[in-house]
């Protein structure tokens, strides 16, 4: 994306800026005249140039990405600081040099990272919370931190195959799985219980089953302990609940 900057005439409101980005109306830019002592105004400008910018996708980790939510009508602003030779992204608490903003989606990238590993750690600060609102408007968190949810362990029932696959929950919820997840349930058998890990989305559609294993038939009243010892991936062994973890 470029963001070189043409041309500035003498008044400080016509600017002519790079594809992607929209001039704005100096009032725009300028800030409120405020009232100070003796009933004076003055004019208070806080950046040089101000503008919006659409980035299209911000890469994230492991062919995920971010991307604005409302484009058009809550773009991100620019502000560009001459003598600090600095842009900062309004809202988002973060400055770079004026000189490297071809790298603006990676800038994105990192302050969205940052807050959110903050805020899981609870180590936001105030003005990363300010942020953090700003950024949680601007970009479509939620397809993000569901594509990085890890799958959860439930066990079930295989009540059939065909014509439909068909699982059953420990609370009796019958759910019909995409045939393409049959392939991972091709050595279960129609009726038999196990347990697996499920992936879903963030409108809870299931998506993969991985690790399968078998389980004995028990009734409601069963605890997951009656169940024959389960070997599960160290990295998996973390996501089940305290009182459900293998016994050292």
């Amino acid at each position: 994306m470029s963001t070189s900057l043409i041309s500035q005439n003498n008044n400080d409101t016509d600017y002519l800026l790079g594809e992607g980005e929209s001039q704005l109306q100096s009032q725009e830019h300028i800030a409120d005249l405020s009232v100070l002592e003796e009933g004076k105004f003055v004019s208070v400008k806080e950046y040089d140039i101000e503008f919006e910018t659409r980035p299209g996708l911000i890469p994230m980790e492991d062919g995920l990405f971010l991307q604005l939510t409302n484009p058009q009508t809550d773009p991100l602003r620019l502000g560009f600081l001459d003598e600090a030779a600095e842009v900062e992204i309004i809202g988002w608490g973060l400055r770079f040099p004026s000189e490297d903003r071809a790298n603006l989606v990676g800038y994105l990238g990192r302050r969205f990272f940052e807050l959110y590993s903050r805020s899981l750690s609870g180590l936001l600060t105030e003005q990363d919370e300010a942020a953090l609102d700003v950024v949680s408007r601007q970009v479509d968190y939620r397809s993000y931190v569901a594509a990085r949810a890890m799958p959860r362990y439930h066990e079930a029932t295989l009540v059939r195959k065909t014509p439909v696959l068909l699982i059953q929950f420990l609370d009796d919820k019958n759910i019909k799985l995409p045939p393409a997840l049959q392939s991972s349930l091709r050595l279960i058998q129609d009726g038999e219980r196990f347990g697996a890990w499920f992936t879903t989305t963030r409108d809870g559609e299931i998506t993969a089953i991985t690790n399968p294993v078998l389980l004995s038939p028990v009734d409601e009243a069963a605890s997951f302990e009656s169940s024959p010892p389960i070997e599960f991936p160290e990295s998996l062994i973390q996501q089940l609940p305290p009182q459900h973890r293998p016994k050292a």
